[in-house]
């Protein structure tokens, strides 16, 4: 748990006590590659933080048709957003694409530490902060760039990802075909 302590703690230091608190409410889990962390439909009751492996965040669009939204890796939350704060009916999904172990504070678990550790609040909210700007970072200049550029900044920004993944799910995330991304990846092979 050194790695999630550390994570925390570079938002709040946490005193020996309040570790201990934290410590008992999370536990370890493991995802098998595809299974799903959270599906849409659900209320999500647990709030998931990645230890290794990487997971996708996904939404169905008019076609029914799975689209990823964005990729979630090491040291990063896995949540479902305002169907965990507010106990809601999760409009997303979210699947492992690789073998991923997880730390999981169940939602009422996560609820007893407000009352219990003073800066908790504090703490999930700065957390809060630098994720949301950092999934801003990543999507943002997707929306006015055109595929080449996107595909060029992704393998920038996560080229660990691009890894692991399958294509389709770079393409879906990229919002092209696969086959216009093998297209990409080709006329980038020649130029190099």
């Amino acid at each position: 748990m050194q790695v999630f302590k550390n994570y925390l703690e570079r938002f709040a230091k946490l005193n020996q006590e309040e570790w201990k608190l934290i410590e008992s409410k999370v536990k370890t889990a493991t995802l098998e590659k595809g299974e799903y962390f959270l599906r849409q439909g659900e209320v999500n009751k647990k709030l998931g933080f990645i230890r290794s492996g990487v997971c996708r965040y996904t939404f169905l669009n008019e076609q029914d048709e799975e689209i990823t939204k964005y990729f979630i890796r090491e040291q990063q939350w896995l949540s479902g957003g305002e169907s965990f704060t507010q106990q809601i009916p999760s409009e997303n999904s979210i699947q492992a694409l690789t073998d991923t172990e997880i730390y999981v504070i169940h939602y009422d678990r996560y609820r007893q530490l407000f009352s219990e550790i003073r800066d908790w609040a504090v703490l999930i909210q700065r957390i809060t902060e630098f994720s949301f700007a950092e999934k801003v970072k990543n999507i943002s200049p997707m929306l006015s760039q055109d595929a080449r550029t996107r595909y060029e900044n992704f393998l920038r920004t996560q080229p660990d990802v691009v890894q692991r993944v399958s294509l389709g799910h770079v393409a879906s995330y990229l919002g092209i075909t696969q086959q216009s991304l093998s297209r990409l990846r080709r006329d980038l092979a020649q130029q190099a």
